[in-house]
């Protein structure tokens, strides 16, 4: 299991798979059901095709509020 599905089963979200991306059933961010937030299981990089939210598993867990400090890795690519 990826670290994306471990993540999104923690999470328990509802999603199908479709090849390498998670469909989620609900957007984290806008709420919106109509399954069309995706997730790559592979390298993580997300996008709601509702909202426009995009990003990668790090953000995700940023915005989920389960990454309690940053990184120094993501501090010197910019991520907050």
């Amino acid at each position: 299991m990826s670290e994306v599905e471990d993540y999104v089963s923690k999470k328990k979200w509802e999603y199908t798979e479709q090849g390498d991306e998670l469909v989620i059933t609900s957007c984290p961010f806008c709420g919106d059901h109509k399954k069309r937030f995706n997730i790559n299981k592979l390298m993580g990089l997300f996008q709601c095709f509702h909202c426009e939210e995009r990003g990668n598993l790090w953000q995700l867990k940023k915005h989920c509020g389960d990454v309690e400090a940053p990184s120094k890795v993501a501090e010197a690519f910019g991520e907050d």
